[in-house]
């Protein structure tokens, strides 16, 4: 009988073990950017810049659905269906989901390093996303030049 209450409760905890689940991801959304970052470093001529290759992704418009992601430490890239692609797919216009899971700089959007990156969707190749130099009008004046979408 000991031995029949041993069994059964080594199964029941057993049973009851949950296998461990993997972390949920940081942001899903829209790649808008892909601008460097920028840092300045104080040296004994100066400040010196270097920079470091980032993204911004947006999912929605609060800052908690934004973020620039850092790309220095990407340890994985690959698409929705398992084949690995390289930096070069992160292009402005393709969709992604990432993880990252180092320290967050609680700016707005926050600033994060990527540890892992699915592209879900690639950049439409029609897609362009450039300044639109010509000057709008507004009455005799002209104002600023505007970028692709005509936010000024």
């Amino acid at each position: 009988m000991p031995r029949q209450a041993l069994m059964a409760g080594a199964l029941l905890i057993i049973g009851c073990h949950h296998a461990p689940t993997a972390p949920a991801p940081f942001l899903s959304g829209t790649i808008t950017s892909r601008a460097p970052g920028l840092l300045g470093v104080q040296t004994p001529n100066g400040v010196q810049l270097d920079s470091y290759p980032r993204m911004l992704v947006i999912g929605g418009p609060s800052c908690d659905s934004q973020a620039y992601f850092s790309l220095r430490s990407v340890r994985g890239l690959w698409y929705a269906g398992g084949r690995a692609a390289d930096t070069s797919a992160l292009a402005v216009g393709a969709q992604v989901t990432v993880w990252a899971t180092g320290v967050v700089l609680e700016s707005c959007p926050p600033q994060v390093a990527a540890d892992e990156i699915q592209i879900d969707r690639e950049a439409p190749a029609a897609q362009i996303l450039r300044p639109n130099l010509r000057l709008q009008r507004s009455g005799t004046a002209a104002s600023r030049p505007t970028d692709a979408r005509g936010i000024e």
